[in-house]
């Protein structure tokens, strides 16, 4: 499908100075780049700590970074692609599917508590260039979503890495910030 748009969105902690930095990038199918948002720094008080206590990064990845960058797009999203667990809780305040992709070691330790138990249909099926299965898997209030990847990513799934994007958008945040923390006053 050449007019698929796909959003990665993704996060990541930083230090010096400490703090959280979201991302989305927009592709045509996976490989070709179209949009790349990123929000500023993220720094939570000590007081939100206490306040949203172990559902601060849901809180951020929902609020301060999904649907802020979502919006920012000039070109809508077909489909949205997360790994971490938190961005699961951005599904019910869109009306895009999202879907959060693991590795099958990472099941255990980064599955978002807002998806079903695993199933064999929740396995990707890459066929081209030796990429390794994905676990996929789509918020539990929305199984609708699963015939979205059907239409969408099917064939798409056998023939790209779909971890690529997110390992692109790690090294862009980490040059921003780096960038940012350069400047006067930064």
């Amino acid at each position: 499908m050449n007019n698929c748009h796909i959003a990665f969105l993704d996060m990541l902690d930083l230090n010096n100075p400490k703090g959280i930095r979201g991302a989305s990038s927009l592709r045509i199918i996976v490989q070709n780049p179209v949009e790349f948002r990123c929000t500023s720094l993220i720094t939570p008080t000590e007081l939100q700590k206490i306040f949203w206590g172990n559902r601060m990064k849901g809180h951020i990845a929902t609020e301060l970074i999904g649907k802020p960058l979502l919006k920012a797009l000039t070109n809508k999203p077909s489909i949205v692609l997360v790994r971490k667990p938190e961005f699961m809780e951005l599904r019910p305040h869109i009306e895009i599917p999202l879907f959060q992709l693991l590795r099958h070691e990472e099941l255990s330790s980064m599955a978002s508590p807002w998806v079903e138990e695993s199933t064999e249909e929740d396995m990707t099926r890459p066929t081209i260039g030796g990429y390794v299965p994905l676990i996929r898997k789509n918020h539990r209030n929305y199984p609708q979503d699963i015939q979205a990847w059907k239409e969408l990513l099917t064939e798409t799934e056998k023939g790209y890495d779909l971890l690529d994007p997110f390992e692109r958008i790690g090294k862009a945040l980490a040059i921003i910030h780096q960038q940012e923390a350069r400047k006067p006053g930064g």
